[in-house]
């Protein structure tokens, strides 16, 4: 999200980035947008070292910033959790209508288009990519979206290249021996696979 800076004032500059009391209403609505540190800077035109020790010693401010994003934060998981499960709301639904009328022997006098506005109820079904990561994130253990392979100097399985790829997010988590372990596994099963294997 890119904000604007503010237009710089010689009488008005800050150069020191000096709090104001009035900059915390501004920073709650601010940060209410979903801003991070770097766009609150650039918002008060100031340095981001400069916001990072307001928010370390002006405590309303760094408080107003704190309850912006907590209700933003709060906004979105709310909606998000209501797009996993399905929703509904009231809802209108405008159509329109002919009327016409008529005189006392029948004859038609006019005919003119009416909006015939008939409430309903609008339905949202559950959105399966949505419970999906509302879950892995509340409960990694059982819905992670990763799974994690053990991999040792024992492993005399054919494994797959391709969920070998998908398997290992995160390279970190395993020796430099294991990994090679899976690349040589993983050329093999590539070799045999495209019929290149040495005779």
């Amino acid at each position: 999200m890119a904000f604007k800076k503010r237009v710089r004032s010689k009488k008005k500059h800050n150069p020191n980035g000096l709090y104001k009391s009035t900059w915390d209403m501004q920073a709650h609505k601010v940060a209410l947008l979903g801003a991070g540190n770097k766009e609150l800077a650039d918002f008060f035109d100031i340095g981001e070292s400069t916001l990072d020790r307001m928010l370390k010693n002006e405590p309303t401010f760094k408080e107003a910033v704190k309850e912006g994003r907590a209700i933003a934060n709060a906004n979105v998981a709310h909606a998000f959790y209501h797009r996993a499960i399905g929703y509904s709301h009231p809802d209108t639904t405008i159509i329109s209508n002919q009327v016409k009328e008529y005189n006392e022997d029948g004859k038609l006098l006019r005919s003119y288009n009416k909006p015939l506005i008939i409430p309903t109820i609008k339905y949202y079904p559950p959105d399966g990519y949505s419970c999906q990561k509302w879950l892995a994130l509340k409960d990694r253990q059982r819905w992670s979206e990763t799974t994690n392979i053990n991999i040792n100097s024992t492993v005399n399985q054919t494994l797959n290249i391709t969920y070998l790829a998908e398997a290992i997010t995160d390279p970190k988590q395993y020796t430099t021996k294991e990994l090679n372990e899976v690349l040589e596994l993983a050329l093999k099963e590539s070799t045999k696979e495209h019929g290149l294997a040495n005779n």
